[in-house]
């Protein structure tokens, strides 16, 4: 209920202030803490109940606000934010932004709160973005950059810390516990210091020596000094310091597979789109597929082509083989490009993203396998196509006309017009009774790409 009216308050806010924020999100606290508190005070679960409406009406305005959310991440470059820092101070909440990554394109179409359109401007974006990398057709995690040099790290800019009495008592006396001078005129901070902590046990010392009052003057310049010097805060890992291991210049091939879902859950989600939009999209589609190691040749790849890997780095093949999570986004990709989904508890067949190259142009060998476990021959003619859902051979066939027939162990033929198995049907299949022994669906050639 007090998430419910905060939410209700914020869906109706434009802009927010840094103060603003800090309210909201201190509510948002104080919401949580309110029920932990009533729980562990009564030693049990509240039990009052609310209402189905209710429930809607919350999942309606907490919608909202994310959307709202998600707009506001969108950048001048008509790409989206990833990352958000937030820093509180003095009752007020600010935010910063991380640099440009694939994963916020991935996020902000995956969240479907996307148009088609706004989906198709996005990706136009990411391709004309230094997020591509044309050697391998396919997209960084982050715009590769060039790190520091050695000798320009920890390097001490903040001059009102420099300029305190602090650090200039301190180098006079040539105590050199804080900050140390190097030939070349440049401050640092000692090397002991590794963090925060360390930087707060070295100005409790200091004051144990005899140094408190320049310390109490400028204890807070001393740890803004150090925030901006190593801005800790922003630092992401091997994002921003390694070479590999999905670091900088790297293409983590398991977020462009997250992409490819992204895309064609746009396009079988979309409620509509002008034909120019689906076409952008289809085109996005296979030319971001084109990239994915299945696709190249080995010597492009590093690798061979069937084998799933991590990442590829800049100027190498690919690296760390094995079962990524990669594999869940392509098997699902490519349920999709068949046109396969399950909806409303009917196996139905969608080929909004199939292709006519898929189909064979000569007969050859297709073998399934039976209740009994073993192969059942059969041969795919020019035209067709053909997979195994729940064990059952499925045939595409181009036609004129789409109807699905269906064979039935006991050498009944059903016949469904449109593309979609009846719940019955649908049922065998997924129970995998083998009652259903082959399915050919009949699709009207001019629907296939």
């Amino acid at each position: 209920k007090e998430v419910h009216e905060i939410f209700n308050n914020l869906s109706r806010q434009t802009t927010i202030s840094d103060a603003a924020r800090y309210t909201y999100v201190e509510a948002l606290g104080k919401a949580g803490e309110h029920y932990r508190n009533a729980v562990y005070t009564s030693k049990q679960f509240p039990t009052r109940k609310t209402s189905i409406a209710r429930i809607q009406q919350f999942i309606s305005v907490a919608q909202q606000v994310t959307e709202q959310c998600i707009a506001k991440n969108k950048r001048t470059d008509g790409l989206y934010h990833a990352y958000n820092l937030i820093s509180f101070e003095s009752h007020q909440a600010s935010i910063d932004r991380l640099y440009k990554m694939l994963e916020g394109q991935v996020g902000a179409i995956s969240s479907l709160a996307l148009d088609a359109t706004e989906v198709s401007v996005v990706l136009n974006n990411l391709k004309n973005s230094n997020l591509y990398r044309e050697d391998q057709y396919s997209y960084l995690l982050y715009p590769n950059r060039k790190l520091a040099a050695f000798l320009d790290k920890n390097t001490v800019n903040h001059n009102g810390f420099l300029e305190s009495q602090l650090v200039q008592r301190l180098l006079a006396e040539k105590n050199y516990q804080l900050v140390e001078k190097a030939s070349d005129g440049g401050f640092h901070f000692h090397a002991s210091i590794k963090n925060i902590r360390d930087l707060k046990n070295t100005l409790e010392k200091l004051i144990e020596d005899g140094y408190k009052m320049e310390v109490l003057l400028a204890r807070d310049q001393a740890y803004e000094a150090y925030e901006d010097t190593f801005n800790h805060r922003a630092f992401t890992g091997r994002s921003g310091t390694f070479f590999g291991y999905e670091g900088l210049g790297s293409i983590y091939w398991h977020m462009v597979s997250k992409l490819l879902l992204a895309i064609q859950e746009t396009i079988f989600e979309a409620r509509e789109m002008t034909p120019e939009t689906l076409g952008n999209l289809i085109a996005h589609y296979y030319e971001i597929r084109a990239g994915i190691g299945i696709n190249k040749a080995p010597d492009v790849y590093g690798a061979f082509p069937t084998d799933p890997y991590s990442h590829t780095p800049a100027n190498q093949g690919v690296k760390q083989p094995g079962m990524t999570g990669q594999v869940k986004e392509d098997v699902l990709n490519r349920w999709a490009e068949l046109g396969v989904q399950v909806l409303n508890g009917r196996l139905q067949f969608l080929p909004k993203l199939l292709r006519k190259e898929e189909f064979l142009t000569s007969a050859m060998p297709f073998k399934s396998s039976n209740s009994n476990a073993k192969e059942v021959p059969m041969t795919l003619t020019p035209g067709q196509l053909g997979f195994t859902y729940c064990g059952v051979p499925i045939i595409f066939q181009l036609d004129q006309k789409n109807e699905i027939n269906i064979i039935k162990r006991d050498g009944q033929l059903r016949i469904a017009t449109e593309l979609a198995l009846p719940q019955d049907i649908s049922r065998e299949v997924f129970s995998r009774s083998h009652d259903v022994l082959q399915i050919i669906v009949h699709l009207n050639a001019s629907s296939v790409l």
